[in-house]
């Protein structure tokens, strides 16, 4: 969805829209035509910010406590890398 349907579903304005995604509060991919393009669930994301912002959170509290992504799961090198370690005999 395009920024103006985003500020219009959620009653934020496309000013304050930017300033979220410049906090990594929402992400967009671009169109060809370098428009953003925002995923539907934005709109609960962009509600889930005011609310924050409305009970007084600042937009770093916010970005931590609802990033725009969520943590990924580690990769598998990782996981395995965190298998690979000694486990402590039980006696």
């Amino acid at each position: 969805m395009l920024i103006n349907e985003l500020a219009a579903a959620t009653g934020t304005s496309t000013r304050a829209l930017r300033h979220y995604e410049n906090h990594g509060l929402l992400d967009a991919t671009r169109q060809t035509n370098r428009y953003r393009d925002f995923p539907d669930s934005a709109v609960e994301q962009v509600r889930r910010i005011r609310m924050l912002l409305d009970l007084g959170l600042n937009l770093e509290a916010v970005a931590h406590c609802c990033p725009a992504s969520p943590p990924t799961a580690p990769s598998a090198p990782a996981q395995q890398r965190s298998n690979d370690w000694p486990t402590r005999s039980k006696r």
